[in-house]
C-alpha cells in the first residue's frame, strides 16, 4: 500500500484507494475528476482532456450522487474563477492550479464543464444499469418494455403465501402442524428467508431438499428416534439420575434438585402422545455431546440413550434446516416465474441480467462501446459493493489498454451488511489489484482524537477480527492543532469513557439508566455554558459556547433512539432525531387528515364523522361527542359544516379546505408549542400542499382517499418532497443511527450503548477459502458467524468514534464475567483493549490507562445520581420560555401573526378613549355599533357580496337580524356598501365594482416559515430606514420571533397587470368625514401599527405572485396597498382611503428572514 499523491498519480488500469475516516475521499475524487478534465498529467493515457459526459461516477445512494455532483461543480466554480483572474487563495485546489499553463484554453474547458455538469454521468450502479439495458436492448435480447420493480415486499409477500399454499397443505398433518409450531405463519417465513429471495442463490451446508416427500422422510426418521428414547427412557428412568450422579458431571448444572426437575418433566414427556413439536427443551442435558463437555464416556451400549437423544436434536435441527433451504429455492422459483408473467425487472434484476448477458457474443462489441463512452469509472463507497456488480466492470474493461477504473472505500467503514453489501467481496476482489495507494491525513478532527484512535485501533494485531482488514495509523493536521473543548476551565480529553458497575443497574432498565447518566452529564455542561465555562475553540483559537445542536448521540436502532429521546424530554433536553423514515405520510397527522377527508367526502355516516372530529387535529372530547350523539339539532351542524368543506374542496382545492378547518377549529391557536405541536401544524400544511399538487393533476377526491391510504401504508422510500420539514432543529441536541452518521462530523459524540450486548441471530457465515455466503441453519460453524458479527460491530464503533471532532463520550458496563475472554461473548471496546484477555474490566481499564495520556483518553466512573431530580434544571433561556393557558397562546408563541405582534406593543398602553360620546337619532356609517363584533360583521358582508352584481336586500337583512340589530339599519347598510363599491380609490379610476370576479380574490390565507431568527432590534432598524411611518412610530417590542409567520388578507386584485392588496378597516375615529382624512389616517396606522401589518401582507402577496405568476417583478407587477376605512368612505370627498406603495428593498431584505 503506497502513500498516495492524488496530483500526480498514474490514472491507467485498476486503481484501489483506500481512504480512513476523515481523510477527504469525497475532495480526492474531486480532485481526479479535475484533473481528467483538464487533463493534468493524463495526456500519456489520454490524447484530450476528457468531457463530464466520459468520466462515470457510481455512488451508493441518489443522495451521494446530488451531493458529489454538487461540489465537483462549486470547485470547478472555484478554479474557474482563479484562472479568470490568475489568483488562487483555495490551498487545495491550488496545486491544480500550478500546473495549468494556458489559462484560456482551461477557462473554456471550466465553463464547459460548469454548464454540462447536469448531464454529468455521476449515477447509483442500478440507474447505470439500467441506462445500459436501455441502450442495448436489441444486442442482448431484452423486452423493450419491462416494468421496474421499485418496491419488491408485496410479491415477495403472496409468493410466500403461494409457496405455503401450493406445498405446505399437501404434507401430513403432523408435520404441518411442526411447521406451524416452529415457523407459525407465511409473514414469519418471509422474515427468515427474504435475505435469500434476490441475489445469487448460498450455498447450502448439506444438500438442499428439492421434493417434498423426501421432508416427509425425514420427519419420520425423527419420530422413529422419538420412539426409541421414550421406550429406554422407560426402560432405564430408575437408573439415569444415579448414572449421572456416578458420571461426576459438573454439579453446579447436574445436582439432585436439578435432575429430580427434569427427570419429572421428562417423564412427563415420554407418556404423553404428542411428538416432535412438544420435545422439552431441558432434554438437551442428556446429549452425548453436552455431558462429554464434563466426562468422556467410552462404554456406549451402557449409555446408548444419551446417544440417541443426540441423534434426536441433530435430525431436528436437519429438518428445520431442510424446510427453510427448501421454501428458499421453491419461493425463488415461484418469484422468477411472476416476474416473467408480468414483465418485471427488480434493481438486483439490472445487475444480474447484465452479468448472464456476458456469456453473449455481442457483449464483447457492447463492452468496446462503453469503455469508449467512459474511458473512466470511479466507484465510490466501494466497499459496499458486491461481487456481483464489480464483474460488469471487470468485463467491461478486462483486456483493454486505456481505461481507468478507480476504486474508492474503507473496509473499516464496511457496515451495511444488512443492505447485501459484503466485506468478503471487497476482500477477494482488493486481493488482485496491484496498484493500491492509501489516504492517511484526518482533516476532521483534533490531533488527540486522532492520535486516540490510533492508540486504540493498534493494541490489537487484528482489531477488525479479519485477517485481511487491516488498520494503518492516520496523521493529523497540523491546522487542527488548538480545536478542543472546555469545560469548567479544563481542557477536555479526546475520547472519555465512562464506566458504570453492572451490580447498579437492571439488567432490563440498564438503557434508561445510562440514558440518565448522559442526560444529567449533558445538562451540566449545558449549565457551564450558560455561565460562558463550557465551549469550543475553533482551528483559529475562536471561542464558541456549547450548544445542544454542537452533541450528537449516536445510537444502533429506533429503540435506543426513542429511549434517549424520552429520557432527554423529562431533562428539559430538546432532541431531534434524524431517523431514515422521515416520512411525511408516516407521521399522525396523515393518518388523521385521511379520517376528515373521509368524513368530508361522506359526513353522514355518523362513524366516520366521530372519527374526524376526535382526532388531535379537531381535538374533540369524549363529552363533546356524546353532546354530538344526544343533540340531533347539532349533529346535523356537523353534518352541514363537513358538507360545505366539501364544497370549498370542490371550488378552491384542498389548501383552501386545510385552510377553513384550521380556522374553523382554532387548530393554531390551541395548538401550543410544547409537545411539538408546531412541528404537527407544519406537517398538516405540508401534507395539503402535496394533496393539492395531487389533487390538481386527477381532480377526483375518491382517488385523493386512495392515494393517501397508499402513501401511508407504504413509506418505506421516501422522495425529498416527501421529506419531513423540520423546524428549529438549530438548537436541539441530534439523535442519530451509527449507519446514517456515516460521512458525517460533529462536534462532541456520545455513544452511549455501543458496548451493550445485543445478540444478533445470523444464519450466515463466508467460506474463508473462497469467500461465498454460506447458508448455516443447523450453526455448525457458529465461531466464524460470531466472529463476522464482532467484525462489524468493531467497524461500526470505528464509524462511531470518527465522527468527533473535539471530543467523544463512551458508556461501558463493567462485568467479571469469564465468558467474555472468548471471542464469542466480548463486545467491541473489550475486544480492542484488552490484549491479555484479563478478566477484571476495571483492571484492564486502568492498564489501558497507562498508555495514554489524560489529554487523549481519560477513564471516569459514572457516579450515581439518584437523589438529583433531572426536572429541576431548565436550560431553556428565560425569554424562549413558553407560558400557556389552555386554549389560548402568549405572544412567546412561536406562530406569529400582525395581532400577537402588536399585542405585546399595546398590552402595556392605555389607549385615550373620548367618554362624551354624542347621541344622534340619525343612523350614519358614523354611529354604526363599534367593537370587534360588529367590525367582523362588516368584513364578513364585504368578504360574501358579488361585487359586479347589485346588492340583495333579503340577504343583507337576514344578516341584520342575524346580528340582532335594528332592521332600520338595512337601506343605510346598503349605501354605505354601494358608496364602497362605487368609490374610486386612485387616478388610475379602480372602483371595486369595475373590478371582475376572475381578477380579486378575497380571504388570501398564508403560512410562512421563518428561517432565521428575528429581533426586535434588527426588525425595528430594518422598517425605520425603508418606511418614513415606521420612522415615525414607537419602537416595536417583541420577543424573538420563530417558527410560522401567518395571516389574512382580505383582498387582492388585478388591475392593468399590476396587483393590489386591500385591507378593510372599521376604527371609529369621529362623527364626521373629516375626522377620516388622510393626516388622521396616517396617525391612527402610527399609533396601532398597522405599518407592520402591511409590510407583511406585502411580503405575503410578493412571495404568492413569485409562486403563481411566471417572469414576475416587483417593480413591474406590484401595484401597492389601500387602507380602506370604511366608515369615513364617501363619494362626496376623498377621505377614508390611505394608499401605501412598498420599496422592493424592503421585501427583498425582509424575505431574507423566510424560507
Amino acid at each position: 500500500m503506497h502513500k498516495l499523491n492524488i496530483f500526480n498519480i498514474p490514472l491507467k488500469g485498476k486503481i484501489l484507494i483506500e481512504s480512513s475516516a476523515g481523510t477527504g475521499k469525497t475532495f480526492t475524487i474531486i480532485i481526479i475528476y479535475i484533473r481528467l478534465i483538464l487533463g493534468i498529467n493524463t495526456k500519456y493515457l489520454y490524447k484530450k482532456p476528457l468531457s463530464v459526459k466520459k468520466i462515470l461516477i457510481l455512488t451508493y445512494t441518489n443522495y451521494g450522487s446530488l451531493e458529489i455532483k454538487k461540489k465537483i461543480y462549486e470547485n470547478i466554480n472555484i478554479l474557474l474563477r482563479s484562472c479568470i483572474e490568475k489568483k488562487c487563495s483555495n490551498n487545495i485546489l491550488l496545486k491544480i492550479f500550478k500546473k495549468i499553463k494556458d489559462f484560456k484554453t482551461s477557462i473554456k474547458i471550466l465553463l464547459k464543464a460548469k454548464k454540462q455538469i447536469n448531464n454529468a454521468s455521476i449515477f447509483t450502479i442500478h440507474v447505470f444499469c439500467k441506462k445500459i439495458l436501455e441502450t442495448y436492448a436489441l444486442e442482448l435480447n431484452i423486452p423493450f418494455k419491462y416494468k421496474l420493480l421499485k418496491n419488491k415486499s408485496i410479491l415477495y409477500e403472496q409468493s410466500v403465501i403461494n409457496f405455503w399454499r401450493k406445498y405446505f397443505y399437501k404434507l401430513e398433518f403432523n408435520i404441518v402442524k411442526y411447521i406451524v409450531y416452529k415457523i407459525k405463519t407465511p409473514k414469519n417465513l418471509l422474515k427468515i428467508i427474504s435475505p435469500w429471495l434476490n441475489g445469487k442463490l448460498p450455498n447450502f451446508e448439506n444438500i438442499p431438499i428439492k421434493k417434498e416427500s423426501i421432508l416427509l422422510k425425514k420427519f419420520k426418521e425423527i419420530i422413529e428416534i422419538i420412539k426409541k428414547i421414550k421406550k429406554k427412557w422407560n426402560k432405564n428412568k430408575n437408573k439415569i439420575i444415579s448414572i449421572i450422579l456416578s458420571l461426576k458431571v459438573n454439579k453446579k448444572i447436574y445436582n439432585k434438585k436439578n435432575l429430580l426437575i427434569w427427570f419429572n418433566k421428562i417423564t412427563n414427556w415420554v407418556y404423553d402422545k404428542n411428538t416432535i413439536e412438544f420435545i422439552p427443551k431441558i432434554l438437551k442435558y442428556f446429549r452425548i455431546s453436552i455431558i462429554n463437555k464434563n466426562k468422556k464416556i467410552t462404554d456406549i451400549k451402557k449409555y446408548k440413550i444419551f446417544y440417541f437423544i443426540e441423534e434426536l436434536f441433530n435430525k431436528k435441527s436437519s429438518l428445520y434446516y431442510h424446510i427453510i433451504s427448501f421454501a428458499i429455492i421453491k419461493t425463488r422459483e415461484i418469484i422468477k416465474k411472476e416476474k416473467v408473467n408480468k414483465n418485471l425487472i427488480s434493481f438486483d434484476d439490472l445487475i444480474n441480467v447484465i452479468n448472464t448477458s456476458i456469456k453473449n457474443k455481442n457483449f464483447k462489441k457492447i463492452s468496446k462501446k462503453i469503455n469508449k463512452k467512459y474511458p473512466v469509472t470511479i466507484i465510490d463507497e466501494f466497499q459496499d459493493t458486491d461481487y456481483n456488480q464489480y464483474k460488469i466492470f471487470d468485463n467491461i474493461y478486462n483486456k483493454k489498454k486505456k481505461f481507468t477504473l478507480l476504486l474508492v472505500g474503507d473496509p473499516k467503514q464496511a457496515i451495511y451488511d444488512f443492505r447485501n453489501a459484503d466485506i468478503f467481496s471487497y476482500i477477494k476482489i482488493t486481493s488482485k489489484i496491484s496498484k493500491k495507494f492509501n489516504l492517511i491525513t484526518n482533516w476532521r478532527s483534533s490531533p488527540r482524537i486522532v492520535k486516540s484512535i490510533n492508540k486504540i485501533f493498534s493494541i490489537k494485531d487484528k482489531p477488525f477480527v479479519l485477517d485481511k482488514i487491516p488498520f494503518t495509523k492516520s496523521k493529523y493536521n497540523k491546522i487542527n492543532s488548538n480545536l478542543s473543548f472546555i469545560l469548567n476551565k479544563k481542557k477536555q480529553p479526546a475520547i472519555k469513557i465512562w464506566y458504570i458497575e453492572n451490580n447498579e443497574l437492571n439488567y432490563s432498565n440498564n438503557k434508561l439508566s445510562i440514558a440518565q447518566k448522559c442526560a444529567y452529564e449533558i445538562c451540566s455542561w449545558l449549565k457551564y455554558s450558560k455561565k460562558n465555562k463550557s465551549y469550543i475553540v475553533n482551528k483559529i483559537k475562536m471561542s464558541k459556547p456549547l450548544c445542544p445542536s454542537d452533541i450528537t448521540i449516536l445510537v444502533k436502532n429506533n429503540k435506543e433512539a426513542k429511549i434517549i429521546c424520552k429520557t432527554f424530554k423529562k431533562n428539559n433536553l430538546q432532541t431531534f432525531y434524524l431517523s431514515n423514515n422521515n416520512n411525511i405520510y408516516s407521521t399522525n397527522e396523515a393518518k388523521e387528515i385521511l379520517l376528515i377527508l373521509k368524513a368530508t367526502i361522506n359526513p353522514e355516516n355518523i362513524n366516520i364523522l366521530k372519527n374526524s372530529l376526535i382526532t388531535n387535529i379537531i381535538n374533540f372530547n369524549i363529552f363533546e361527542i356524546s353532546k354530538i350523539e344526544k343533540n340531533k339539532n347539532l349533529y346535523y351542524t356537523f353534518i352541514k359544516k363537513f358538507k360545505s368543506y366539501y364544497q370549498i374542496w370542490k371550488k378552491f382545492g384542498i389548501i383552501s379546505l386545510f385552510n377553513i378547518i384550521l380556522s374553523d377549529f382554532n387548530i393554531i391557536k390551541n395548538y401550543n408549542i410544547i409537545d411539538n405541536n408546531e412541528q404537527k401544524i407544519i406537517n398538516i400544511l405540508h401534507i395539503g400542499e402535496l394533496l393539492h399538487k395531487i389533487y390538481y393533476e386527477t381532480n377526483n377526491k375518491n382517488n385523493i382517499i386512495n392515494y393517501l391510504e397508499k402513501k401511508i401504508n407504504n413509506t418505506e422510500k421516501t422522495k425529498k418532497n416527501e421529506q419531513i420539514r423540520y423546524n428549529n432543529i438549530h438548537n436541539k441536541i441530534k439523535v442519530m443511527t451509527i449507519h446514517k452518521s456515516k460521512g458525517l462530523e460533529f462536534p462532541i459524540v456520545w455513544i452511549p450503548f455501543i458496548t451493550n450486548y445485543n445478540k444478533i441471530n445470523r444464519n450466515i457465515y463466508h467460506n474463508r477459502n473462497n469467500f461465498n455466503k454460506v447458508l448455516n441453519l443447523q450453526k455448525n460453524n457458529k465461531k466464524l458467524i460470531e466472529e463476522e458479527i464482532l467484525s462489524e460491530n468493531i467497524r461500526k464503533f470505528y464509524v462511531a468514534l470518527t465522527r468527533a471532532i473535539y471530543n467523544c463520550n463512551i458508556v461501558v458496563i463493567l462485568t467479571n464475567k469469564k465468558k467474555e475472554t472468548n471471542i464469542n461473548n466480548q463486545n467491541e471496546l473489550n475486544y480492542l483493549i484488552n490484549n491479555k484477555n484479563e478478566l477484571n474490566f476495571k483492571k484492564y481499564l486502568i492498564n489501558f490507562q497507562k498508555i495514554f495520556s489524560k489529554n487523549e483518553i481519560n477513564i471516569s466512573y459514572f457516579k450515581n445520581k439518584k437523589n438529583i431530580n433531572y426536572n429541576e434544571i431548565n436550560f431553556i433561556k428565560e425569554k424562549e420560555k413558553i407560558y400557556y393557558l389552555k386554549h389560548t397562546l402568549k405572544n412567546n408563541s412561536q406562530i406569529n401573526s400582525f395581532s400577537s405582534i402588536k399585542k405585546e406593543e399595546l398590552k402595556n398602553k392605555k389607549l385615550y378613549i373620548k367618554k362624551n360620546i354624542k347621541k344622534n337619532n340619525i343612523l350614519t356609517p358614523h354611529n354604526f355599533p363599534r367593537g370587534k363584533y360588529y367590525g367582523n360583521f362588516l368584513h364578513k358582508l364585504l368578504e360574501n357580496i358579488d361585487f359586479n352584481k347589485p346588492l340583495n336586500y333579503n340577504f343583507i337583512n337576514k344578516k341584520i337580524k342575524n346580528i340582532e340589530l335594528n332592521k332600520n339599519w338595512t337601506p343605510i347598510i346598503i349605501d354605505w356598501l354601494k358608496n364602497i363599491l362605487n368609490k374610486q380609490l386612485n387616478k388610475k379610476n379602480i372602483c371595486l365594482s369595475k373590478i371582475k370576479k376572475n381578477k380579486y380574490k378575497k380571504e388570501l390565507k398564508f403560512y410562512i416559515k421563518i428561517k432565521k431568527i428575528i429581533t426586535k432590534n434588527i426588525f425595528n432598524k430594518m422598517m425605520c430606514y425603508y418606511d418614513n411611518i415606521s420612522l415615525q412610530s414607537p419602537k416595536l417590542k417583541f420577543n424573538k420571533l420563530s417558527g410560522i409567520l401567518t395571516g389574512s388578507i382580505d383582498m387582492i386584485f388585478n388591475w392593468q397587470n399590476k396587483y393590489y392588496l386591500i385591507d378593510y378597516k372599521s376604527n371609529w375615529l369621529g362623527y364626521s368625514d373629516k375626522s377620516y382624512s388622510y393626516m388622521k389616517l396616517k396617525n391612527t396606522i402610527i399609533q396601532y401599527r398597522y405599518d407592520l401589518q402591511y409590510n407583511i401582507y406585502a411580503l405575503a402577496l410578493h412571495k404568492y405572485l413569485k409562486q403563481k405568476m411566471k417572469n414576475y417583478k416587483f417593480e413591474k407587477n406590484f401595484g401597492g396597498i389601500f387602507y380602506l376605512f370604511i366608515r369615513g368612505i364617501n363619494n362626496n370627498n376623498k377621505h377614508g382611503i390611505f394608499f401605501k406603495k412598498i420599496k422592493f428593498n424592503f421585501v427583498n431584505e425582509f424575505n431574507k428572514f423566510f424560507k
